[in-house]
């Protein structure tokens, strides 16, 4: 991108829906966020936005300058469901909200998110944000969003592991160096394959329905959401009598060394919890996480599990990074309290919502 004229101001923006020809440019401009080049963040962009079974009908909203791109934020769809319910809830993430650095402090992200609610209202109900940063936490606040549930980890480890994942967290070694070790036994499978239409026929036999809102699992969902070009997730399964009773999806950090539950569910009330122990005793990881989102929603007793609630891991990055929280808020530009309820169900309480990592982009 070259340089800006002296004589542009914000004056001579224009806000507007993002449209396909306007790709390359978009992806040009979030290598500032995904620090990829073009084409790589191509490829992000095309499976998260435009593959998306639950797509919304654009990706998210730009800003030009006369008609260069110089702001974008993205919204990308998620599918849940509520008590009783058939038709999926589509729920819109906001995430990927960059601006070229000659336009920031302009206002840009809380403009673009203004015109994100106009535009989506028809369609949607609800806002999930999942990622926010401090840095854009005011804009959010000014556009009504409320705090759901504060970002932190339930984690599982030993002082030594701790230790080694400290030591090596700014190596991004390949992938070949992980450690999991997939296998396929009788009735326990580590593989990297979502076997995605068994994991959606063992949700439709799924114990006991969930009386809030639950991530809808579709095979369709399944097949696109761990596609991501530029990440590996693991898949533990447990069977019985040939039939899938339980499974766990754990996506891994930059270092490969800490492992994270993005979702993890069970018919037997009992296969998700072998599952995990498990993988602890096999030492896939250093280090093993569950969103402390995920917890109210889960009948597995994560602290006799092994997992602590505090320690050195939650105090070095409490002081590191903070904590932020998920943030939720109805898409309606003129809301009041009747569209905080979906389905029935009141969404600004967590324990309405069988949060799981998956829906997240940081995964």
């Amino acid at each position: 991108m070259g340089a800006f004229s002296t004589t542009m101001t914000r004056t001579d923006l224009h806000l507007r829906p993002f449209t396909p020809e306007l790709l390359p440019q978009v992806a040009g401009l979030l290598r500032h966020l995904w620090k990829g080049d073009v084409a790589s963040n191509q490829r992000i962009f095309q499976w998260k936005y435009l593959e998306n079974p639950h797509r919304a009908s654009s990706p998210g909203i730009v800003a030009l300058l006369h008609d260069r791109v110089v702001g974008f934020r993205g919204y990308f769809a998620t599918p849940w469901i509520g008590p009783g319910q058939i038709d999926p809830i589509r729920i819109l993430c906001p995430g990927d909200t960059c601006v070229e650095p000659a336009c920031r402090h302009w206002g840009l992200s809380v403009a673009m998110g203004e015109m994100a609610s106009r535009y989506f209202a028809t369609d949607f109900s609800l806002f999930l944000n999942t990622t926010t940063t401090h840095p854009s936490l005011p804009g959010y606040r000014k556009l009504g969003f409320l705090p759901l549930a504060t970002k932190a980890y339930h984690s599982a480890y030993r002082i030594a592991n701790l230790l080694r994942y400290i030591c090596t967290h700014s190596q991004r070694p390949s992938l070949e160096s992980v450690r999991i070790r997939c296998c396929e036994e009788r009735d326990f499978v580590v593989t990297t394959d979502p076997r995605a239409e068994q994991m959606a026929t063992m949700a439709q036999r799924q114990r006991e329905p969930w009386s809030g809102l639950q991530p809808l699992r579709t095979a369709a969902y399944f097949h696109w959401r761990f596609r991501h070009p530029r990440r590996t997730y693991f898949f533990y399964y447990a069977y019985a009598g040939g039939e899938m009773q339980g499974y766990a999806i754990v996506g891994l950090s930059p270092n490969l060394r800490r492992g994270y539950l993005l979702d993890f569910l069970d018919v037997d009330g009992a296969s998700v919890g072998a599952l995990v122990a498990r993988m602890l005793r096999r030492r896939d990881v250093d280090i093993l996480s569950i969103s402390t989102a995920s917890l109210g929603s889960s009948s597995l007793d994560w602290q006799s599990a092994g997992f602590k609630a505090t320690g050195m891991l939650r105090r070095l990055e409490r002081r590191r990074t903070g904590e932020l929280p998920l943030l939720v808020r109805p898409v309606a530009p003129d809301f009041d309290k009747r569209h905080w309820l979906v389905a029935g169900v009141d969404t600004r309480d967590i324990r309405n919502w069988q949060y799981r990592e998956m829906v997240s982009d940081a995964f």
